[in-house]
């Protein structure tokens, strides 16, 4: 009954969403205030609906209704009630309410804070009701999350071990926000086209709007990126998955927004760029939608695989987006407006760091979408690696980041550069001296110390910016930029058997194995092993690294131990057992890491002061700086300045190991993978000793073009592991028999693998060597060229 009463109560939200997109519309053209007041209620029934279904849907998850198909799927009975909970939306039906359960919560937010004229909020949330029309039909109808199953299973088939974990439980929601914010602040922007608002009153109704939207995003990619760096244990946070480049790109669009509609707010300008860069940001959150759930892309993110349901989203993008630029190229015209300003000013400041980050939004979405069009053409499957995202966004971020030093100090319409310059002169010393410094202590000049040099001359910078929430948020960015540099370019990695009583030193710390014993989670089987971590001599804290085996679905994982003390991180992770008593452990030392999370909050905490102190001002309202003389404030300043160097000194003095060579990457991480004839389980934590692993499926067509050298480096006496990922078994076996094997094991993954060895698309080979470490990786078919002048260069060098 309670199923029964949650699609109901989604189809009378469908009914209300249609009169909310229809009546208000009607009542504007007919000047009746009656029916354009109704666009106000019809928000908040249609919220109370869907919020009546969606917790419908949760209790069903909570009390293990097994009788119900989506959680028969993602639950089972024996899991903690939080992940019952994050159940509910760790599937694509549940996702997909959730996506509608926001929508409609800001449409009613807007209907009930919002006080902008009738006519204008009524068109707002008229479009906000046809968006919500257009998805309520999507989930009643391809993505129904209240199919009930007859016969009921007796328990529930439980959720990817990957996800079971607090940091997956808030990733969603959060990002959801932010997307779904993004819709609101579109249709904000398209109701000032229909009624040609042409002054500054559109944009404060928009601007609070898309603060929340950025500070969700900011917090769903920064929990993201936690999870990502606390879970796989691989002391990276951003890998360039596809998904996680859906939501970078929404972010670097919003982004962009708040700042343009400061300048529409305060002096007027920018105000047709404004609308556009609130459409393009929702856009591209419809893209990241899309990419989800259509089983385009590879992803532990990705929550389906039915080409269909992609086929439905795309449809409805291309409605949504498209008739929103359609009507944008009709109605610009109506924000035309004189606003004359020098080059020199903080309007053209904006706007160059507007299409900075547009450009950077640009190169995410051609890398993502690359490998997307390369298979519709018929060219097969590729995939983009990081070292192509890396290079584009290092050459847009460091004149981005000396804009947003130089921005604050340049005045509105017609601005001073010298002057501007003038008041650089200490920060760009301390930028520069910052930059020397870890020059030298690497020995080289290249884009680590200058990206350290630019984020202190952020940070310094900072003193005289005009408000605390852009002091917050860009010395965020500064402390994350910080972090990002400190870490890549100084981490330390050690892998070791050992046996109980061996020790192992890195970075000042000596780890002395105490042993390992069996425990028993809520919905695991774990081995724990016991390390005391000692400094001079002295224990300081005991760490436990474990690999735990899941029952429901079955997996094994490894459970990373991570300590910080504030200035790094310090990684433990139990790789496999030798034999019955010698332990394979991977340590990894990351310096200033903590710098990047710090970063991150500092963000959205910048963004949400921002919100709080946000003031109704009239365009013509000059800004009046935040006691920039003051001696307790530029006290404050120094003391924060001070720590932040004083993190950094000691985050290069703790680095004092030599630095590991370019291609040393990370160890084979911990899986256990069904083998594909019956076989033993292929244990890839065993994989040691010049062996190549080749990511494969038969449904890919560049694997198949690999797949003769392939065979040709097997008769040669390479050994080479098989990962046939996300493949059907009999679909690996028909292309084996079919072309010849050239591997020694075969594994069947469903997707953890990937996510493990940060692998993007097939087909991607990796070469292992004696200690278990990732020595080179190649993404993308292997040929005669790659293998002569890549691969057997790195094989000859090792034998």
């Amino acid at each position: 009954m309670i199923a029964e009463t949650g699609r109901y109560a989604l189809i009378l939200a469908l009914v209300v969403a249609v009169l909310q997109g229809c009546v208000p519309l009607i009542g504007m053209r007919g000047r009746d205030a009656v029916w354009t007041a109704f666009a106000a209620r019809a928000a908040f029934v249609q919220f109370a609906l869907i919020a009546l279904s969606f917790g419908a849907l949760v209790w069903l998850f909570v009390s293990s209704d097994f009788s119900l198909g989506v959680v028969a799927a993602n639950s089972h009975s024996a899991k903690p009630l939080i992940y019952k909970i994050a159940g509910t939306w760790g599937n694509h039906e549940g996702s997909m309410l959730l996506w509608v359960f926001i929508l409609a919560g800001f449409g009613a937010a807007f209907a009930a804070f919002d006080r902008s004229a009738a006519d204008f909020r009524a068109a707002a949330l008229a479009l906000q009701g046809l968006i919500g029309f257009g998805f309520l039909l999507y989930v009643l109808f391809a993505a129904d999350p209240f199919v009930r199953l007859d016969p009921a299973p007796i328990d529930g088939e439980g959720l990817n071990p990957l996800l079971q974990d607090i940091g997956l439980a808030f990733h969603p929601p959060l990002l959801y926000l932010g997307y779904v914010g993004a819709s609101l602040g579109c249709c904000i922007a398209l109701a000032a086209l229909i009624e040609g608002t042409a002054d500054a009153v559109w944009a404060r109704a928009l601007r609070p709007w898309a603060l929340i939207c950025w500070v969700f995003l900011t917090l769903g990619i920064g929990v993201g990126a936690w999870w990502s760096y606390y879970t796989l244990g691989w002391g990276g946070w951003w890998a360039w998955d596809p998904v996680e480049n859906a939501a970078l790109m929404p972010w670097l669009c919003v982004t962009a927004l708040i700042h343009s509609l400061h300048a529409a707010e305060k002096r007027g300008a920018l105000q047709i760029w404004s609308a556009l860069l609130a459409i393009l940001t929702f856009a591209l959150s419809l893209v990241g939608t899309f990419l989800v759930r259509s089983g385009t892309v590879t992803s532990v993110h990705a929550f389906a695989a039915d080409p269909m349901r992609g086929f439905f989203i795309l449809v409805l993008s291309v409605v949504f987006v498209g008739g929103a630029l359609t009507l944008f190229a009709l109605r610009a015209g109506r924000f035309a407006r004189k606003t004359a300003y020098a080059p020199v000013s903080r309007e053209s400041g904006i706007l160059f760091g507007n299409v900075l980050l547009a450009a950077a939004a640009c190169a995410v979405l051609i890398g993502t979408l690359y490998p997307l069009a390369f298979e519709v053409l018929g060219r097969g499957k590729i995939s983009v690696g990081p070292s192509y995202f890396d290079r584009m966004f290092a050459v847009q971020s460091v004149p981005l980041l000396l804009l947003m030093a130089l921005g604050p100090h340049i005045a509105w319409r017609r601005g001073n550069l010298g002057e501007a310059l003038r008041r650089l002169r200490l920060p760009l010393i301390a930028g520069i001296g910052a930059a020397a410094v870890l020059a030298a202590y690497l020995g080289r000049l290249g884009f680590a110390p200058v990206g350290l040099g630019v984020a202190v001359a952020v940070a310094a910078s900072l003193l005289h910016a005009p408000s605390w929430g852009m002091r917050i948020a860009h010395f965020g960015v500064a402390v994350l930029l910080a972090g990002i540099v400190l870490s890549s370019s100084l981490q330390q990695e050690k892998t070791a058997s050992l046996r109980p009583g061996d020790t192992l030193a890195i970075s000042g710390y000596v780890l002395h194995f105490d042993g390992a014993r069996q425990v028993t989670g809520a919905n695991y089987d774990a081995l724990r092993t016991d390390f005391s971590l000692r400094k001079n001599g002295r224990k300081i804290a005991a760490m436990h690294p474990e690999l735990r085996a899941f029952e429901n679905p079955p997996a094994t994982k490894a459970e990373t131990a991570i300590r910080t003390d504030g200035i790094g991180d310090l990684h433990l992770t139990l790789s496999g057992i030798d034999d019955g008593n010698t332990y394979e452990l991977r340590a990894l030392y990351a310096p200033a890491m903590p710098l990047v999370f710090l970063g991150m909050a500092l963000m959205a905490g910048g963004g949400l002061v921002a919100l709080i102190t946000r003031r109704r001002a009239s365009a013509d309202e000059k800004q009046i700086p935040l006691l920039p003389g003051s001696p307790k404030v530029r006290f404050a300043a120094l003391i924060g300045f001070a720590a932040v160097a004083g993190i950094l000194g000691m985050a290069l003095w703790r680095s004092q190991n030599p630095l590991p060579e370019p291609m040393a990457g990370r160890s084979v991480p911990s899986l256990v993978l069904p083998g594909l004839f019956g076989t033993e389980p292929v244990r890839l934590a065993d994989i040691k000793g010049q062996k190549l692993v080749n990511v494969f499926a038969s449904w890919c067509a560049p694997c198949r073009v690999e797949h003769p050298t392939l065979m040709a480096l097997a008769k040669a006496g390479v050994p080479i592991i098989g990962i046939a990922y996300r493949d059907k078994p009999a679909g690996t076996k028909a292309m084996l028999n079919e072309l010849g094997s050239p591997y020694v094991a075969v594994g069947l993954d469903e997707g953890c693998a990937g996510t493990e060895l940060a692998v993007t698309g097939v087909p991607e080979t990796l070469l292992i060597d004696e200690t278990g470490t990732i020595v080179w990786r190649h993404a993308g078919p292997l040929d005669k060229a790659v293998v002569a002048n890549e691969l057997l260069p790195r094989l000859r060098g090792r034998r």
